[in-house]
């Protein structure tokens, strides 16, 4: 790097300014327009790639800030040498930079969170909402990628918080000689984990949502079904109702053997987070959609979705969608005649149209969510005669 790169360098100014991006745009439009180019496409790589919807949650400023004003010294450092190292060692220098801006962002937000915070239960969150931005900031592959969270997951990040959460306590009671800040003198370090801290780590782990009706979705009082999102298992793809068994579970995977004040209050801390405002949504919004066992048809479209948290629903069909049409049902009777599935429900109705009509019935079925505005009754003057087989 030049010499006149280095002054630069070495007095920038930490904060933002609008002389550091004049700078760095004097100094852009002198490199030739091929360092232009390399330059913009990897401030476009770094600014426009999906890190993880769950990580860029836990970071409220925009990606680009990284990438603007006075950072501009630091990243101009490797782009002055970029032509020099091959695509990957360009890349790798970018993002390690990055990487050191999200560190120093964190470290300057955590030291001014301990000068200010003055309530013990405003730091039990604190402690939770830093563990994971450390975990995204350092880049490690921390949360599952199929989803399954378990016992070993659950724990490890309850431990981790509990251990941020005392070296905080560490810092703010220890006397000033000792590198505290001797703020306060009598609050206690964990054991455990608090039940605020469980429901939010879980809250923010898991998809937690209070399914409403559209008339109930912005009401003053909450008034729905709070569900998880099962990532797993038989209700795989679908919204479960939050009951106290998976509430059991979570309490054990956290915190281990806890006594029942604990659960009632991890409960309900989550399901007060559940029914705020923000976390309400609306079942199946859209009536094209039918939630087959294994995926979601859209009837209109003939398109097969797989399951997403977007697509809410409390329930789905037993029956696996095929990846095509199977062949027509048939049945040998005893007397050698072939009877097809057709024919099967035809010997319900023997007038003109009545098959047809059964069959819609069946397709209606599937599409609980849409209204129909028509009414069917099934009926005949003797019984035993396939009226409660159909229905069923």
């Amino acid at each position: 790097m030049s010499k006149e790169n280095e002054d630069i360098k070495k007095d920038a100014p930490l904060d933002q300014s609008i002389g550091s991006s004049f700078i760095y745009q004097n100094k852009y439009n002198t490199i030739s327009k091929k360092s232009q180019d390399r330059i913009d496409e990897l401030i476009k790589i770094y600014t426009t790639q999906t890190i993880n919807d769950f990580q860029k949650s836990l970071f409220p400023y925009e990606e680009s800030e990284l990438v603007s004003h006075s950072r501009i010294y630091g990243i101009y450092d490797v782009f002055d040498r970029h032509l020099a190292f091959s695509d990957s060692q360009a890349q790798a220098a970018f993002e390690h930079l990055i990487k050191f801006y999200r560190y120093f962002d964190l470290n300057k937000e955590h030291n001014k969170y301990l000068l200010n915070v003055t309530q013990y239960s405003d730091l039990l969150l604190y402690a939770v909402d830093f563990t994971f931005k450390s975990y995204c900031v350092s880049g490690v592959e921390w949360f599952p990628k199929d989803g399954n969270l378990n016992r070993s997951f659950y724990r490890g990040l309850a431990n981790k918080v509990i251990e941020n959460f005392n070296i905080m306590v560490g810092t703010l009671t220890a006397p000033l000689d000792q590198g505290g800040l001797n703020r306060f003198s009598r609050w206690p370090m964990l054991k455990e984990l608090s039940p605020i801290q469980a429901a939010q780590i879980v809250f923010t782990c898991e998809i937690i949502r209070t399914v409403c009706t559209l008339e109930n979705l912005h009401s003053p009082v909450a008034n729905g079904i709070v569900a998880y999102y099962c990532r797993s298992g038989k209700n795989y793809g679908i919204y479960e109702k939050l009951g106290r068994g998976q509430v059991d579970t979570w309490a054990e995977w956290l915190s281990g053997a806890v006594k029942k004040n604990w659960k009632m209050e991890f409960y309900e801390k989550l399901i007060d987070l559940a029914s705020r405002d923000e976390n309400r949504i609306i079942e199946n919004k859209n009536p094209d959609l039918v939630f087959m066992n294994n995926c979601i048809i859209n009837v209109r479209s003939k398109e097969r979705l797989p399951f997403s948290p977007d697509y809410v629903s409390l329930r789905k069909h037993a029956v696996m969608a095929l990846d095509s049409l199977p062949d027509m049902p048939i049945w040998k009777l005893k007397n050698g005649k072939v009877l097809t599935a057709e024919d099967y429900i035809r010997g319900f109705v023997t007038y003109e149209g009545g098959r047809e009509t059964l069959i819609k019935v069946i397709g209606a079925v599937l599409r609980a969510k849409f209204n129909w505005r028509h009414m069917i009754t099934l009926h005949n003057v003797t019984g035993n005669n396939g009226k409660s087989t159909f229905l069923g």
